[in-house]
């Protein structure tokens, strides 16, 4: 076996040995929680419907449900968050083994060491433990970065054919992948006009592209052609995301994911992947002066992306992963450059830049700080108090008289994750104001609500994620059996 292809096995394996572990020990993101209740709705009922206004397209839910299928899960209180995270998961290692197949396009040494990077970078190690979509969609845009480059090379139709299924994948993943599309078709305009050597363009090639693109997307968005609604509104979704790129309550300077990525200090702690940032503009500086297609194409089409990014208000830490793995393939390229410049010197200097990334992915998976606000990859996390609040609820359950079917209310606006770690509680209810307390044994409630049931019941209170606290109003004579347990 050929030495780069080993390299990058390894790199795989030491992507998978820092992904793997502990999955289930970060609590729930509100996004994941969401995905999770669609899913078990999806394994019970066995249809999807897709939503035009919020939580994307069908890619992550299909993936998952094989697997929820293996692992013995139907329903949604049999459901783990293993299991839902381990699609993510599957598709952040697939990543590293894809540059097996950009071994000819990026260099057999650019291939390894952009393998490496892609292993232990924290941004992309974090998010591929997370049941969101991102994932998915950086590894179906890389992959359409390939053939549409081995397009540019060879001319060949299988290659147009391959680039539409990508393109039809990415639009069933999420919504976003129109400013992939963009940045792709603004590289491939710029690099047309300054490579002398252009393929010739085929409408036959325009039509085999096209075709399997709305062919794909078609079918999924279908539900395998049992549901056509989803078909015009994944299009019509567009008018919607128009507005929420305007920020939604996400607004950030243009320099926030520069800033969060490269260099984010946290009181004393700093994290920083300054090294791949750095590495990548050694690529982009080599790719030009050593007149690398590839790699040009790939500057091109990066500093795109990350300038359209940069310029939408609406920023949350894992949209800017389609720019991050950017980065991570201009830094193989840059890593490649440094040991062909300088031999003995770059290398201590990139296993030392690997080994320093590994560590903060590592620390950032801690249980320190996988859900602490002060990880540049943590955004309005869950709070391990409500973890606990969930546990409170299922401990007074074990003594109620009623068990699991004790009822619960839940009198807040916001409530989530909580409906993912209360999912098995069938007399459960949510409401975004106060309610009738009538039957309920234990009530939830917004503190801006300022309820007071008197003497008879026992209030706690918990945090949901920071800034958001919760009362936990449990009856009276219930407490205080729990309480004869704890004796």
């Amino acid at each position: 076996m050929k030495l780069h292809w080993i390299a990058i096995l390894a790199a795989a394996a030491v992507a998978l040995a820092l992904r793997l572990p502990n999955l289930e020990q970060r609590p729930m993101h509100t996004d994941e929680a969401v995905h999770a209740v669609r899913l078990g709705d999806m394994l019970e009922r066995g249809a999807y419907e897709y939503d035009p206004h919020d939580y994307h397209g069908p890619t992550m839910y299909y993936s998952t449900v094989p697997l929820a299928w293996l692992r013995g899960e139907r329903t949604l209180a049999q459901l783990t968050a293993t299991t839902m995270r381990l699609v993510p998961l599957v598709f952040g290692v697939a990543l590293v083994l894809l540059l097996l197949a950009s071994v000819n396009i990026l260099g057999r040494a650019e291939a390894a060491w952009a393998a490496l990077f892609t292993a232990v970078s924290p941004f992309l190690v974090y998010f591929s433990r997370y049941y969101i979509m991102e994932m998915l969609l950086v590894f179906f845009t890389f992959a359409l970065l390939l053939a549409a480059w081995r397009y540019w090379q060879t001319g060949r139709i299988g290659w147009a054919i391959f680039a539409g299924v990508c393109v039809g994948l990415t639009h069933a993943t999420k919504e976003t992948c129109v400013i992939t599309w963009f940045s792709l078709a603004v590289a491939l305009a710029v690099f047309w006009l300054i490579e002398p050597a252009r393929p010739q363009l085929r409408p036959m090639h325009l039509v085999a592209f096209l075709l399997p693109a709305a062919m794909v997307s078609a079918v999924l968005f279908s539900v395998f052609f049992t549901d056509w609604r989803g078909v015009p509104q994944s299009v019509l979704t567009y008018l919607n995301y128009a507005k929420r790129g305007q920020g939604s309550g996400h607004e950030q300077p243009w320099y926030h994911y520069l800033q969060l990525y490269s260099w984010h200090r946290a009181g004393k702690i700093l994290w920083t992947e300054a090294a791949i940032v750095l590495l990548a503009y050694i690529g982009i500086f080599r790719s030009f002066h050593e007149r690398l297609g590839f790699g040009r194409f790939l500057a091109i089409y990066t500093l795109v992306i990350a300038g359209v990014y940069a310029l939408i208000p609406y920023k949350t830490p894992w949209s800017m992963l389609s720019v991050i793995h950017g980065h991570v393939l201009l830094a193989g390229i840059g890593a490649a450059g440094l040991v062909k410049w300088i031999p003995w010197g770059a290398w201590p200097l990139l296993l030392a830049a690997a080994g320093h990334l590994a560590f903060e992915s590592v620390r950032s998976d801690s249980v320190r700080f996988d859900s602490d606000e002060r990880n540049p990859c943590v955004y309005s996390h869950t709070s391990r108090d409500a973890v606990r609040l969930a546990d409170r609820i299922h401990q007074i359950a074990a003594v109620s008289p009623d068990g699991k079917q004790l009822v619960v209310k839940f009198m807040s606006k916001e409530y989530w994750p909580m409906p993912w770690y209360l999912r098995n509680l069938p007399n459960i209810g949510y409401w975004d104001k106060p309610a009738d307390p009538a039957g309920a044994s234990i009530i939830i409630s917004s503190p801006e609500f300022n309820l007071d049931f008197g003497d008879g019941w026992q209030t706690e209170l918990f945090g949901l994620r920071p800034g958001v606290l919760l009362q936990v109003h449990i009856r009276r004579d219930l407490w205080d059996k729990f309480m004869e347990t704890r004796k």
